[in-house]
């Protein structure tokens, strides 16, 4: 894990998803192994990756997720980080939270339990709240449950076919809440004007098209909105396996979930 990158920003996740696999890669780093072997012989989950965004040349997939998962796990205050006077960083060894997490791996996957499951997602709840936080130091979660939440309670007659944050959503606010100068608020307050805005060509639903074609149009509709006419394509840097890595990660800690989990389009809603 030397070289994890501690750097704030967005989106918080970048590839690696396999989150239940966080505390053999922390037992690991206790013991000094490479965690590309971990995710070697844990399995490394590839259905959220978009093709294009793995980096090319000589990178395996096993090295680039351990690269991404030792940087969350800087992000979220799991592991140490010490610099040296280049500034290049280093893991020098767990938090607390991460012996917390890494004592879970002292039983094999097979025989773990499900209040071992609860605990990595309560754990992972309590470091995102704590560590995913905006330029001002405010939460990103509570934005972004705040934004499922307009999103959900809305009686837009086209937002309700998507009752919560699509991906281009997500990234707009967590954008606005992280990059200079951005106004998180004015987002949030415009969420569901802009889902109208980028409706207007569309007119009202046809009831003579399936719902899933309906849906379809509405979630293509927004998405290209954010990505074109509000520019966020340009505005951020988040891939679109960055994102559902952070969505993912989301869901697991419970701060929100999947509205529709077998799509076939994804967008996330408030937590029951």
């Amino acid at each position: 894990m030397a070289g994890a990158q501690v750097s704030g920003g967005h989106p918080l996740a970048r590839a690696f998803a396999d989150f239940h696999l966080l505390p053999d890669l922390l037992a690991a780093v206790e013991r000094r192994a490479r965690l590309a072997e971990v995710l070697k012989s844990g399995g490394c989950s590839l259905d959220h990756v978009e093709d294009g965004d793995m980096p090319g040349g000589s990178v395996s997939v096993h090295d680039w997720m351990a690269r991404d998962a030792a940087r969350l796990a800087a992000r979220l205050g799991l592991v140490e980080v010490v610099r040296n006077e280049r500034g290049a960083a280093r893991i020098s060894g767990l938090t607390d939270a991460g012996r917390l997490m890494a004592g879970i791996a002292e039983r094999p996957p097979h025989a773990r339990t499900t209040a071992d499951a609860e605990a990595v997602r309560a754990l992972l709840e309590r470091q995102v709240r704590a560590f995913h936080l905006g330029r001002d130091g405010a939460s990103v979660v509570d934005l972004l449950v705040e934004g499922a939440g307009v999103l959900a309670e809305t009686s837009h007659v086209w937002a309700g076919y998507c009752p919560g944050l699509l991906l281009a959503e997500l990234d707009a606010l967590a954008h606005e809440a992280t990059a200079e100068g951005g106004d998180p608020k004015g987002l949030l307050d415009q969420l569901v004007h802009n889902r109208d805005y980028a409706m207007h060509a569309h007119g009202m639903p046809s009831p003579d098209v399936d719902p899933v074609g309906n849906l379809l149009a509405h979630a293509d509709a927004v998405t290209h909105f954010y990505l074109h006419d509000l520019e966020y394509d340009q505005r951020s840097a988040a891939t679109v396996t960055g994102l559902r890595a952070t969505a993912m990660l989301l869901e697991c800690a419970g701060l929100l979930a999947q509205g529709a989990p077998l799509g076939p389009v994804q967008y996330l809603a408030p937590a029951a």
